[in-house]
């Protein structure tokens, strides 16, 4: 039997008004991890029930399974699945999670509550990041993360998996040795909170490394709480001045693990960025868009998956950009379509697995592309067709079965094309040698 709901939203199998047990009730030896039947877990019930955040059908759940032990303690006696499920959903500062979050790992994956349950946290963490001053996409390319690595482990996308893979993924990017961090991150004000340390210390490590040669720079100590951490983004803030006149800026090997859009928004000067050897899986879309004299981008051998396409949108004197050793499986239509003055760009070394006949349709300055080492199993007709500049085309250690007709139609100046370690037939690799593709120069390895 499901508790019916009142017009106030409560659940009517048991008494709130009055807070009293059903009849016959009896207070039974409870285990260690069911320990809840006291004053205060009887309230956090009772906040469960007058809940209206908290979906409906969790709450009749809940008391379904409650009406279940009418002659035992209607809270102890729950199953630890429910128990977990009703007391990670209530706010933190109602102290009950320290008790209750030890049995997490005990929930099934597969468990009605705990994929109920989850679904909502994705939902209200979206949310938050935005109201938080956390970029919308941030959120976006996380889960984007998530599901590429249950992809990869052959897991279907459960809102419970999900979730999981985001607080193991917040959990390799956070600064523990650092920090001495209380906040739960299965509750959304811990996971909000961890999420923000983490973007400061980012910037931590951006200033530390700028101003380390400045003579006025004062001792920019590590951050080991909250409040040096804060006194040091005022102070970065005080000489972001200092980055106006710089016109390089070398960020490599920093243990970065994304780039705060804030440390560029005077870099209006630098012409060229190194970020490369990181551990970079997040770019603001915002974030390069004051580098309007920026020539020449290193963001290789990071961790980045994905590219919004407005990214590069104001990098109109862009000449060189690397995307190599990284994880993008994905380039959406008009990633590039901004960068006219581009000469080089490499994305080798990714998991792109299809080329967009418009991703380069803008790029009639490029010379040399680099797609080798990545999961291409076909390329359409006009690919290239309008990078009639381009002199060096890398699509070596692919999957790309057959090269159909017309592909490289338009390359007037090309000398070097490699096709080697892909799935040819014999047959395909002789004509290609014989006919070239309508360049009798051309040097070709297939």
């Amino acid at each position: 039997m499901i508790g019916s709901t009142t017009h106030e939203g409560n659940l009517t199998g048991y008494n709130i008004q009055q807070g009293k047990k059903r009849k016959g009730d009896v207070t039974s030896n409870e285990s260690p991890c069911k320990k809840v039947a006291t004053e205060q877990k009887m309230k956090l019930y009772e906040n469960l029930i007058l809940n209206k955040d908290i979906p409906r059908d969790i709450r009749q759940r809940a008391d379904e399974e409650l009406l279940k032990f009418q002659e035992k303690s209607p809270i102890s006696d729950l199953p630890e699945e429910i128990l977990v499920m009703i007391f990670s959903m209530l706010p933190e500062d109602l102290g009950s999670l320290q008790q209750v979050n030890k049995q997490f790992q005990a929930i099934s994956k597969d468990s009605y509550l705990a994929e109920e349950y989850s679904k909502r946290c994705l939902e209200v963490l979206n949310d938050r990041f935005i109201e938080t001053g956390l970029a919308g996409e941030r959120f976006d390319t996380h889960v984007e993360i998530a599901k590429q690595r249950l992809q990869e482990e052959n897991k279907d996308f459960t809102s419970s998996r999900i979730l999981q893979q985001l607080i193991n993924f917040q959990a390799e990017r956070f600064p523990d040795k650092l920090f001495t961090d209380e906040s739960n991150p299965r509750t959304f004000e811990g996971f909000l909170e961890r999420e923000m340390i983490i973007k400061k210390y980012n910037i931590y490590l951006i200033a530390k490394k700028l101003f380390e040669k400045q003579s006025v720079f004062l001792p920019f100590t590590i951050p080991k709480n909250k409040e040096r951490l804060t006194a040091n983004d005022i102070f970065i803030k005080n000489y972001l001045e200092i980055l106006r006149h710089k016109t390089q800026l070398d960020l490599e090997r920093l243990d970065l693990t994304e780039l705060p859009e804030e440390m560029f928004s005077v870099c209006s000067s630098v012409e060229r960025l190194t970020a490369s050897c990181n551990r970079i899986s997040f770019i603001p879309k915002k974030c390069f868009n004051n580098l309007t004299s920026l020539q020449e981008l290193f963001l290789n051998s990071n961790r980045i998956t994905k590219i919004d396409k407005e990214t590069f949108s104001k990098l109109i004197n862009l000449q060189k950009l690397a995307l190599d050793i990284n994880r993008i499986s994905k380039i959406d239509k008009g990633t590039f379509s901004t960068l006219s003055n581009l000469q080089w760009l490499g994305l080798y070394f990714n998991r792109i697995t299809n080329i967009d006949k418009e991703i380069f349709s803008e790029l009639n300055k490029l010379e040399k592309l680099r797609l080798h080492r990545n999961r291409i199993t076909k390329i359409d007709k006009d690919t290239f067709s309008a990078l009639n500049n381009l002199q060096k085309l890398w699509l070596n250690d692919n999957r790309i079965t057959k090269i159909n007709k017309g592909v490289f139609r338009g390359l007037n100046s090309l000398q070097k094309l490699k096709l080697n370690m892909n799935q040819f037939s014999e047959e395909d690799k002789e004509r290609m040698m014989e006919h070239r593709f309508g360049h009798s120069g051309l040097q070709l390895e297939v």
